[in-house]
């Protein structure tokens, strides 16, 4: 039978699996560098550039690549986040996840990053 585990617990294996793969070093080159490549997106400066760092760090947690992550903060989906919760924050950017994890099922997040990925880059 499988394992039952809440969202919780998955985020927090995905977090502890995220950080035992990459030294802080490169961990923290790789959010700089997808920041710096989004600064041009539409909600950057609605964010910030501490709290865009803060969902490009979630977004990688959550097991995206460097690309579904840009594709993801180039989307719709960060505007939406930040209206849902009133602030435009690494927080809400969480929240709007987790609260599709429940509606749409875990794995939504990566499906649509794939596919937003798919359409900005190919």
């Amino acid at each position: 039978m499988a394992e039952m585990i809440t969202v919780a617990q998955a985020q927090a294996r995905a977090l502890r699996t995220f950080w035992q793969r990459r030294d802080g070093i490169e961990r923290e080159a790789a959010v700089a560098g997808i920041a710096r490549r989004t600064e041009d997106a539409h909600s950057h400066d609605r964010y910030g550039p501490t709290s865009w760092r803060m969902c490009v760090r979630f977004l990688l947690i959550r097991g995206l690549d460097g690309d579904q992550a840009e594709a993801f903060l180039r989307s719709k989906h960060m505007r939406w986040a930040a209206d849902e919760h009133g602030s435009a924050s690494g927080r809400a950017l969480r929240k709007y996840v987790i609260e599709r994890d429940h509606l749409r099922g875990p794995g939504w997040l990566e499906v649509e990053a794939r596919e937003l990925a798919g359409e900005t880059w190919h």
